[in-house]
């Protein structure tokens, strides 16, 4: 304890200077009796002590200085790498958006020509239906013109034979025959 206690007292309080003796200290140096070999010993050995202690302050400096260059240093590599893989990590994950989007629009670009063929395709069964809708409609009406034409020809003719048959007062007569 007695050994800290020594230092303590050793150590410059904060806000003044340490590493020299300044001028106060001088004056009080002059006023002490220049005869006294103590006191020069005492002058000498305070001015060491504060030389030391302004050494091994700068050595402490330098040390913390370089410790804290060292340690930034790292804390910088680290952030460093840090960015670099999740650069890389956006990176990968922009080139798979990238080829999953490429992918999903061939399958939709595959899916446009599918219900285009397909919407060709019932274009054209339509345009056949309707073309033979009508080409069926032609005949219809030639086939039915046809009929018509025969059954009329036959309404004459059995007109014709049934008149031959029965004479404009014999038609009576055979009523019973139509029913």
């Amino acid at each position: 304890m007695a050994s800290r206690r020594r230092r303590s007292a050793a150590k410059p309080h904060k806000g003044k200077k340490s590493a020299t003796m300044d001028d106060d200290d001088l004056d009080f140096a002059m006023s002490q009796s220049p005869s006294s070999d103590d006191h020069i010993d005492k002058l000498a050995l305070a001015e060491t002590i504060f030389s030391t202690k302004e050494k091994k302050s700068k050595e402490k400096q330098a040390k913390f200085l370089s410790g804290a260059k060292k340690h930034l240093h790292r804390e910088n590599q680290k952030i460093a790498q840090l960015i670099v893989d999740k650069s890389q990590a956006a990176d990968e994950l922009y080139a798979r958006f990238q080829m999953d989007y490429a992918e999903n629009e061939d399958k939709i670009r595959k899916l446009w020509i599918e219900f285009e063929a397909a919407e060709s395709r019932m274009l054209e069964i339509h345009n056949r239906r309707i073309e033979i809708a009508g080409k069926t409609e032609q005949h219809i009406e030639k086939n039915l013109d046809a009929a018509l034409a025969s059954q009329k020809e036959s309404i004459n003719n059995f007109s014709a034979m049934k008149n031959a048959l029965y004479p404009a007062g014999a038609e009576k007569k055979y009523t019973h025959m139509e029913e």
